[in-house]
């Protein structure tokens, strides 16, 4: 689009892996032959996915979460609640946006159990669906947003962690994980599907891939 005034344009596509063949080629075309006084930021979750010829004309900028003493810090200077920062700290995973917005949430106990349940997740049956209930009854709340994301990180943290140890059958299982839970969120929001099936789905993967983990074969 042409300027409205004068002055540098930053442009942010956030995320760029929600973007198809013919938009993220029309994308190169632009980074190819870049306008003037214009910088683009593509966020990817899933580097690995995007075209060479679109990673080759960037520069890669790693974003690692930052420490819970960092994010207590920044939440002290800008004048938090003392007895809610704990809280917010421990739903933060690193990252201070998600702080914020943790400080803005009611005392409800679901991420909680979510969290407690990730930490171990053999429980039975029951709670998985104890837990889908709670979190999948309103799909625009922030608590299920909060939730995608701490299940995304422990999904995250359970590839590194199958990576690192060299076990082909456990990482193979979390990929699947993670292409599982992608796939079936981005499928629920576009298709208005039940939220409560799609975390009980979620859930039960999970569990199987913990199981996995747990064999002798891959300890």
């Amino acid at each position: 689009m042409t300027r409205g005034r004068a002055g540098h344009r930053i442009a942010i596509v956030d995320p760029i892996d929600d973007c198809n063949a013919s938009s993220a080629n029309a994308l190169l075309k632009i980074l190819e032959e870049p306008p003037a006084d214009t910088t683009f930021l593509l966020v990817s979750h899933r580097p690995g996915s995007l075209l060479p010829t679109i990673k080759s004309r960037c520069f890669q900028v790693a974003l690692r979460p930052i420490a819970d003493a960092d994010v207590r810090a920044v939440l002290e200077r800008a004048g938090a609640d003392p007895a809610l920062i704990e809280r917010a700290i421990l739903l933060a995973g690193g990252k201070l946006r998600r702080a914020f917005e943790a400080m803005l949430l009611g005392e409800g106990g679901s991420l909680g159990l979510l969290q407690a349940w990730l930490a171990d997740p053999s429980g039975p049956a029951a709670q998985r669906l104890a837990i889908a209930d709670l979190l999948g009854g309103d799909r625009d709340s922030a608590e299920l947003r909060f939730a995608r994301d701490i299940i995304a990180d422990w999904i995250a943290d359970a590839a590194r962690s199958a990576a690192a140890s060299g076990d082909r059958a456990r990482l193979a299982s979390a990929n699947e994980l993670w292409d599982k839970a992608w796939l079936s969120l981005a499928d629920a929001d576009e298709y208005n599907l039940d939220m409560r099936q799609t975390l009980v789905a979620i859930l039960d993967a999970i569990r199987k891939h913990h199981q996995l983990s747990l064999a002798p074969s891959a300890l």
